[in-house]
């Protein structure tokens, strides 16, 4: 998905590198992965046997904070019913550099999950993608025409510094 780039361990390393704790950077991401159909069923676990003390009390990296400069989604399109066809996408982004990247993915209504084997090999799950462009002051818009049947689509957005 997103060729790796949206995994907790993302998110838990984003939140080390902005100075959290571990327990905090762990509840982060953990908070991120929820908003997230795809990994509905995964539960990240943190037990560091005493009863989280360790892991709030842990920063990896050192003691100085960096400051949040990761792009950020403010506001996208809202969820809404539309008839098959073409419709536009937009996402408002702040902190992100001029030659960021943004973009979504499409999962349509008869989209199914791959299933984990039994070796546990993480499923690759191929989606639909759009590029969304700068229209200028940090929004993206792009039509995308591939609503071919009716249902309910999950239209995923990202954003990336370069």
């Amino acid at each position: 998905m997103a060729e790796g780039r949206k995994s907790f361990s993302q998110y838990l390393f984003n939140g080390l590198s902005l100075g959290y704790s571990l327990k905090k950077s762990f509840y982060e991401a953990t908070a991120a992965m929820k908003d997230n159909y795809i990994f509905n069923g995964q539960i990240p676990v943190l037990i560091d046997g005493n009863n989280g003390y360790l892991a709030q009390t842990t920063y990896i990296g050192g003691s100085s904070i960096i400051g949040n400069i990761l792009p950020e989604i403010v506001s996208h399109t809202l969820s809404q019913t539309i008839s098959a066809g073409a419709f536009d996408l937009y996402a408002e982004i702040s902190n992100i550099e001029t030659s960021g990247h943004v973009w979504a993915s499409v999962m349509p209504p008869n989209y199914h999950l791959p299933e984990t084997s039994q070796n546990l090999d993480t499923p690759i799950i191929h989606l639909p993608t759009i590029d969304l462009h700068s229209t200028g002051n940090g929004r993206y818009t792009a039509t995308y025409s591939g609503f071919t049947i009716n249902g309910m689509y999950r239209v995923t957005i990202y954003c990336e510094d370069s």
